[in-house]
């Protein structure tokens, strides 16, 4: 890790910024100390609900507790709707055996909050948080985490998760090289300078592309290039949720996450893409989190 020390003239203060020169590492050992305490891990292995056949859709998971000092682990979930509803958090389920792979169906999400299977929708979405309780009554939650932990996909976290019912894209849609440029500034101005990146597919997810570009590098840093995943909803488009830019500072992660105003996309024409992010920066002596707007013309 190294520190780094930025003026920002426009911002009258100085942002204290660090390179994480290892995103994927973990921050427990096997059979040994875990940080922090009763920590359960998951290991998503099927991440959305295909809109194709919603009545059969399921998220699935495999729960584990590398410390071995977990009692139990308990998730409650959230329906977030397409159509602006949303519900409270209810429980889903309980866990008391380790590793243990978990399959919720949407009879099980449906069940949980109170309503049917034909109430849900394409593009709805659900968020699951999990507590976790030590077999010494320790009891573990999301902003109990390390803070490498709590923002970085790499790291398993099992206590804040989500899925949504999607419409898978049509192959090949949304591949290859594209110009992007940042059209509208972040908290620290542009967020990737113009460059040319190729939007890939390797892992064949069926609502998603990925990016690598440097966060900020006009300030040269030194970090890696980061991951910008696209989520491609049921004809809205935004940046994925907890997106770790590699960068940091004292009082916390800088991350980009998911829009509040997603935008369109074409399932005919992929030639031009407008995404929009959010930069949660506000903790990092920036201005207040902000949307950001990337635009990308095919090559």
């Amino acid at each position: 890790m190294k520190s780094i020390k930025i003026a920002f003239s426009f911002l009258l203060m100085t942002l204290f910024l660090v390179s994480c020169e290892d995103e994927s590492k973990l921050r427990y050992e096997v059979g040994g100390p875990v940080q922090p305490g009763a920590f359960v891990t998951a290991v998503v292995t099927t991440s959305v609900i295909d809109g194709n056949d919603i009545g059969a859709g399921t998220y699935e998971f495999t729960l584990d507790a590398p410390s071995g000092n977990v009692e139990s682990y308990s998730m409650e979930v959230r329906y977030v709707g397409v159509n602006g509803s949303n519900s409270d958090f209810v429980p889903l389920l309980t866990v008391t055996e380790f590793p243990t792979d978990v399959v919720i169906s949407t009879s099980d999400l449906a069940s949980a909050l109170g309503v049917t299977v034909g109430d849900f929708n394409l593009g709805d979405a659900f968020n699951f948080i999990g507590t976790s309780v030590g077999t010494d009554g320790q009891v573990v939650e999301f902003q109990d985490l390390d803070q490498d932990i709590a923002s970085e996909n790499g790291q398993l976290q099992a206590y804040r998760l989500n899925t949504s019912i999607i419409c898978p894209l049509p192959t090949g849609l949304y591949e290859g090289d594209y110009n992007i440029t940042t059209s509208v500034d972040g908290c620290f101005g542009a967020i990737f300078l113009d460059q040319q990146v190729t939007l890939d597919n390797s892992d064949g997810s069926v609502f998603q592309r990925t990016f690598t570009a440097n966060y900020l590098e006009q300030f040269g840093i030194g970090q890696p290039d980061m991951t910008f995943t696209i989520n491609f909803l049921c004809g809205s488009v935004t940046g994925a949720e907890n997106m770790s830019t590699g960068l940091g500072c004292g009082g916390g992660s800088l991350l980009l996450s998911a829009s509040a105003m997603p935008g369109p996309y074409s399932e005919t024409d992929d030639s031009t893409l407008v995404i929009n992010t959010l930069e949660n920066c506000a903790g990092c002596g920036g201005p207040a989190d902000g949307e950001v707007q990337l635009t990308l013309t095919r090559i």
